[in-house]
Parts: C-alpha cells; structure tokens; sequence
C-alpha cells in the first residue's frame, strides 16, 4: 500500500511514495491547476484519497507505457477538445516524434531528446517553438492524467516568440499585388489583406453566411481570439471591399469566398507557397510573409492619426499590448517620426 503523503523540499511538491514488486518510484500529488506548495497540504491529502480509493493500479509504472501510446491518447482526446487547426498543428509535431521516438518510455524522454529530434528536422525554422510547445502539452496532460508518474521535460525552456521587425512599406506591397494579373484569385486575397488588416486565415474562411452588407462588415463567430474574448470578430469593410464581397458572394453564395483558381479555398500552405515564390521572384527577402500585411495597416492607422483604441478595434484586439509590442513598426518609420516631432516644436533657430 501506497504511503501517506509527505512533502518534497527540493521541489514543493507533495508526493506519494508507490510500488510495483521491486520497483519504487515517487508520484506528484497533482491535477489540473493545483499549486505546488506546503500550503498544498489538504488538497494534497484529497488527491491521495481518490487515488486509495480507485486503486493505485490506476496510475501506471514509468516503465510500462510507451510514447506511441501516451501520443495516440492525447491526440484521441484533442479531436474532441481542440479546435480542427489546433489539433492538426498538434498533429504534425507527434506524427514526426513518433516517428522517431516512439518507442521510448514517457520518463526517457530528456531535453535532450527533444533537442535531437529537432535537429532532424531542419525545415521547422520557424516551428521549433511550437513544437516545444506541444510535446510539453503532451506530457503535461499525461502527467495530470495520470498516464505518467513524471515529467522530464516540465522544466525545459520555450524559446520565446520572434519578433517580426520587418515593414512592408505600400511600395512593396504595390509591387506585390502588381505581380499577379487581373483575374487571379490571389489579388483579391492581397487586397483583402491590405483593405481589412485582418488575419490571412480570416480571410480565408470568411464566408456569405459571415457578411452582413447592410453594415459593410463581417462577422466571424469562429476566430483565433474566440477563447479570450467570447465574442464575435467583426471585420470593417472599406467600400471597395464591400464590391469585391459582392462578387464573390455571387460566384460563391456558400462555402469560403477566397478561393484559388481550382476553387478550392486558400490554406496556409497555398498562401505560403504563393509569398515564397513572389519573394524570390522580385527579391523582396526571405521575411516577407502574409502576416506583415497585419502589421503594416496597423502602423499604417497609427501614421494617419487614428487613435490607439480604434486601432486595436479594427485588427480585433481588447487591449493594446499586442498592437505596441508586435505590430506597430512606427519606430523603424525614422522620417514621420521626425516630423512628427517638428509637428510639436515648431521651427527652431540653431542654437548660438
């Protein structure tokens, strides 16, 4: 029979001392967002019943799962819990360490072998964070699920989120929407971009159900910001973009607007081959991508006066720290700056 719980110094966790024959090992004494901490004590004590009182054959030895199982598990209960791009993002990243390390234990798999399964994947430039990210996801939910007893990667760092610096001013962007004729779908998708500020899956799954043209917007009840805000995300149209809605709406009465040539609607990995391809043929850099249209209407708003507030209104934002800390490039915009401040000192004599 298990011990009574005691308190781990080292660490601030209450544990529960197990065994399996010869084998004894130590389980944290936790679940959901329980607290580490002496504090702990009673719920401690609670957790330490429910498992008295289901059996301690509930809570499986380190050494009997493996990683393809513990992986299938979490990916089994994401298709319900998860939204479908957060599930197929998920996806890709346990597809790719199963592959590898599938056979491992849950308690064998180190920083280290996170690190070294990265390595083999050397065209996740930009994906390393999220991949992070989700096997700590994973091994979290196991740990609070009591699939494993430890979890040898809850300390390892996530890398922290690049900043994109790069402005794309409305020459480039001119010379962009200019590289395709009229009559390709993807102009209509670089105006939209330019037009609304909104996100590029946004535009890609806008559709006649979400616009309502009596107030030129669209509202969409499904959106990366759902969770947070509980509520709609409303999308202004300018007047051009209120034709071009009609347009399609008329070719496209259901199912997504903006599609490609095939009719199919554009994804982000389309959206993605079609920046890469635009990028190299007019040597624009390897950091233009879709997502600096976001950020470049929003400093466009901010250089033509429009109020911070309203700002963060248009681009679907609650609260301002996002647009200052990722979108606004005012600062690398040296000359309005300067004259900005000639706006409020006025012409000055040099000083004698």
């Amino acid at each position: 029979m298990p011990q009574k719980p005691f308190f781990r110094k080292h660490d601030g966790w209450w544990v529960v001392q197990l065994r399996q024959g010869s084998r004894r090992w130590q389980h944290k004494l936790i679940k959901g967002t329980l607290p580490k901490g002496k504090d702990t004590e009673k719920d401690a004590y609670r957790l330490f019943n429910e498992i008295m009182a289901e059996g301690t054959e509930t809570l499986p030895a380190p050494n009997k799962i493996k990683m393809t199982e513990l992986l299938a598990a979490f990916l089994e209960q994401a298709s319900t819990a998860v939204k479908k791009r957060t599930f197929e993002w998920y996806k890709t990243f346990i597809v790719s360490f199963d592959e590898l390390y599938g056979n491992l234990r849950p308690h064998q798999v180190t920083p280290e072998i996170i690190q070294a399964w990265l390595k083999t994947e050397t065209g996740w430039k930009g994906c390393r964070r999220g991949a992070i990210m989700t096997m700590k996801r994973v091994m979290k939910w196991a740990l609070e699920n009591r699939k494993i007893t430890t979890n040898p990667i809850q300390f390892m760092k996530v890398p922290p989120a690049k900043r994109r610096e790069r402005y794309l001013t409305p020459e480039e962007r001119k010379q962009i929407f200019d590289n395709y004729p009229e009559g390709d779908p993807f102009r209509d998708f670089l105006f939209a971009l330019e037009q609304t500020g909104c996100r590029p899956g946004e535009v890609s799954q806008v559709t006649a159900a979400d616009v309502d043209l009596r107030t030129g917007v669209w509202e969409l009840s499904e959106h990366k910001t759902e969770g947070k805000t509980g509520e709609s995300r409303v999308i202004i149209l300018t007047p051009a973009m209120v034709e071009l809605t009609k347009r399609l709406m008329e070719k496209y009465p259901t199912g997504p607007l903006f599609r490609n040539k095939k009719g199919n609607a554009w994804d982000q990995f389309s959206i993605r081959l079609r920046f890469r391809r635009v990028r190299r043929k007019l040597k624009l850099g390897g950091d233009v991508v879709s997502y600096l249209y976001r950020h470049a209407v929003c400093t466009d708003l901010l250089e033509a006066g429009v109020g911070l507030a309203q700002t963060c209104e248009i681009l679907g934002h609650k609260t301002t720290a996002m647009v200052m800390r990722h979108y606004s490039k005012l600062r690398n915009r040296r000359d309005h700056l300067r004259d900005q401040i000639l706006k409020a000192r006025g012409p000055e004599e040099t000083p004698q």
